[in-house]
């Protein structure tokens, strides 16, 4: 059985998932000394003890499920295995390009940070399991009625620019505690966004749907519903100009830096706790003159005559399905708002052992996802995903190990490489080696500090 909704999600998905092995989100925060590697985590990293720190480049990609498994050669799709657990299913993606950013301070006691970003991220939530038990299966039971709540499918491209201010809010010897604030000016690409409250539906046989019933939310940007259609993002670039939004992040830090009892200097923090909410804010997108709310209500129809036909976009489409009855729309808008993936994060890293040669930490990252998905909203989120990271650093070389648990239960062990400013890792590379994944990742950070000749060292 092939849906009209599963054409926005799982064909979305199975074309993306041969490339998730080069992707994620960045664990935790996975260096030591984090400053301008850490801004988009937390604005009160701009507080440092360098005059100024320069970020040259930090990537992220990931691509989840809670729908399937996948072992061995992951573009085989014969290796996928369904997972069928009464459990709504929900599948994401995010890709995370950092540009320029650099900190710097005013009078030595002013700290400020300016950062780049562009962010690509997809969500699909809440499809129920009974009817993704049915995809792609004939028609068996034709008494059962299939029933969709609150399903949502929202992507969207964005850049931005963040403007930082951070300060002490306490500063002495062994304890420092401060405070920062990110202005966010979001020019966004282009977005989808499909709500389905409700509707119900029968499988018939013949490949046939019947009592179709239900109402659907549709907003897409000029050029995304192309964009969607094709899995061409440059087309949602042609009208990114009209799509502005501002967004806001805070956030504080504690560092405990005793003072080493034998040599009378710094040797690095002993314990760090940082929180903040980060993307609070949204994005004011122009509507193409598809985005509507729209209503169907058929007693029997062939699903080979709702398919989408090769050349066509998803906005063809459905003003065929208008002319030919099938749908009405109800309404029409002409802009439609986008949330950002509103998110708190709480983190900590201890120091447990130090020696002449080596120093070890235990990184413990909580990532709480504060955007309910909902049919009536169009807004992106995150995982909810709780990391634990140790790690080792030999002067400027190390290595972590970082063990992550979603809100999906699915656990990932993954590796951090770590050669003076340069980072690269996957929270997933272990799942891949040694079993399955539904979920895969790869991020990298390069950044520079200009040291100040007071810093008597942060590790």
């Amino acid at each position: 059985m092939k849906l009209i909704y599963s054409l926005f999600v799982l064909s979305f998905f199975t074309l993306m998932l041969p490339y998730a092995a080069l992707g994620q989100s960045f664990v935790g925060l996975a260096q030591t000394d984090i400053g301008v590697g850490g801004l988009f985590k937390n604005p009160a990293y701009a507080v440092n003890d360098d005059p100024f720190q320069i970020n040259v480049a930090s990537f992220s990609l990931l691509a989840g499920n809670s729908g399937y498994t996948v072992s061995g050669n992951i573009s085989d799709n014969s290796n996928l295995t369904k997972i069928n657990n009464r459990v709504t299913k929900a599948f994401w993606m995010n890709a995370d390009m950092q540009g320029p950013a650099v900190t710097f301070k005013v009078k030595k006691r002013f700290s400020f940070a300016v950062s780049t970003r562009t962010r690509y991220l997809m969500n699909a939530d809440n499809m129920s399991d009974d009817v993704f038990k049915q995809i792609d299966k004939p028609g068996t039971d034709t008494a059962h009625q299939y029933v969709i709540n609150n399903f949502s499918f929202n992507t969207q491209l964005f850049s931005e620019l963040n403007l930082m201010y951070a300060g002490y809010f306490i500063n002495n010897e062994d304890n420092t505690l401060t405070g920062g604030v990110a202005v966010k000016v979001l020019m966004g690409g282009g977005a989808v966004g499909i709500g389905i409250p409700h509707a119900v539906f029968s499988d018939l046989q013949n490949n046939t749907l019947g009592n179709v019933n239900g109402t659907a939310k549709i907003a897409f940007t000029p050029y995304a519903n192309q964009w969607l259609s094709s899995f061409t993002l440059g087309n949602a670039l042609q009208n990114g100009t009209n799509n502005i939004g501002m967004g806001l992040d805070l956030g504080m830090v504690y560092v405990y830096t005793p003072v080493n009892e034998y040599t009378g200097k710094h040797d690095g923090y002993d314990f760090r706790a940082a929180v903040s909410i980060t993307d609070v804010g949204s994005i004011n997108y122009t509507a193409s003159s598809t985005t509507g709310t729209y209503t169907a209500k058929i007693n029997a129809i062939q699903i080979d005559t709702i398919d989408k036909s090769a050349g066509t976009t998803y906005g063809q489409t459905l003003e065929k399905y208008m002319k030919d009855s099938l749908i009405k729309q109800t309404d029409s808008k002409s802009k439609f708002r986008v949330g950002l993936p509103t998110t708190l994060h709480i983190n900590t890293d201890m120091k447990v052992y130090t020696s002449a040669t080596v120093n070890a930490w235990v990184n413990a990252n909580l990532l709480v996802n504060l955007r309910s998905p909902s049919a009536d909203k169009y807004a992106s989120h995150y995982v909810s995903t709780f990391t634990v990271s140790p790690r080792a650093l030999w002067k400027e070389y190390g290595i972590g190990l970082p063990f992550s648990f979603n809100a999906y239960r699915q656990g990932t062990l993954g590796l951090i490489l770590y050669a003076g400013p340069f980072y690269v890792g996957s929270s997933t590379v272990g799942n891949l080696l040694f079993g399955n994944i539904s979920s895969a990742d790869v991020f990298f950070c390069l950044s520079f500090r200009i040291k100040s000749r007071s810093n008597d060292g942060l590790r």
